[in-house]
């Protein structure tokens, strides 16, 4: 196997996400706790937010467009580039695995 990894990327350790809010609240004996670590907005959803999920719910049951060309589009436009030149993903974990799996040969 050819190596495709700097000695200071194989020397990272991975990423240990912290134990769930509910776990970490029955483990403190505690009704309500802010976890600062997980990115999460303090505030909760907006109202347009909330909103923008109610007029949507009637249509949960289908499968959204796969290749988020509304969206794409949208970005594009405010942008001002090619939708072309966008990726969307389900995150950052997603969007990693996709580039690592167009870049890199499978051995």
């Amino acid at each position: 196997m050819r190596k495709i990894w700097r000695t200071a990327v194989e020397a990272v350790t991975p990423y240990e996400a912290g134990k769930p809010l509910e776990t970490l609240m029955a483990e403190l004996g505690l009704t309500d706790l802010v976890r600062l670590s997980a990115n999460e907005n303090l505030l909760g959803p907006s109202a347009r937010a909330i909103e923008a999920v109610r007029r949507e719910a009637a249509s949960i049951h289908l499968y959204p467009d796969g290749g988020s060309g509304a969206l794409r589009d949208a970005l594009a436009r405010q942008l001002g580039i090619s939708p072309d030149q966008i990726v969307v993903g389900n995150g950052a974990d997603e969007l990693i695995t996709l580039i690592a799996l167009a870049a890199f040969e499978p051995d």
